[in-house]
Parts: C-alpha cells; sequence; structure tokens
C-alpha cells in the first residue's frame, strides 16, 4: 500500500510537472498567429494531464479545482 502511495506521488509530480512545461509550450506557441493547430495540440496535452490529476486526487479522496491565469 506504502508503494502505492509512493508511485501515486510520483505520477502527480510529473503531472505537474507536464503541466507547467505544456503551459510554456502554449504561450510561446500563441504568440505566433500561424500556430493554432499547436495551441490547440498542447492544450488536449493539458486536459489529459488535469484529468489524470483528477482521476489520482479522486482516489485519494481529494477534489481538484483549476483556475486559469489570464
Amino acid at each position: 500500500m506504502e508503494q502505492n502511495m509512493e508511485v501515486r506521488f510520483v505520477r502527480i509530480a510529473e503531472l505537474i510537472e507536464n503541466l507547467e512545461n505544456v503551459s510554456k509550450l502554449i504561450d510561446l506557441h500563441r504568440q505566433v498567429t500561424q500556430h493554432n493547430s499547436m495551441v490547440q495540440q498542447y492544450e488536449l496535452m493539458k486536459e489529459e494531464f488535469v484529468s489524470e490529476l483528477r482521476s489520482i486526487f479522486k482516489s485519494l479522496s481529494v477534489k481538484l479545482e483549476l483556475t486559469e491565469v489570464a
């Protein structure tokens, strides 16, 4: 059980790092108007990371709420 929790905590850290990286890429590609398809792809990846985080937190009886920052 303890090892299972440790694996989840490592995955949570990985997902947060992935979210940080993909957010930077979204910001970068938003600066170039021809890169809308890249922005959409990265936003989809971001949604997948958030969905996985929500799933992990739900298994820990924690609700995850996110707020978009302008």
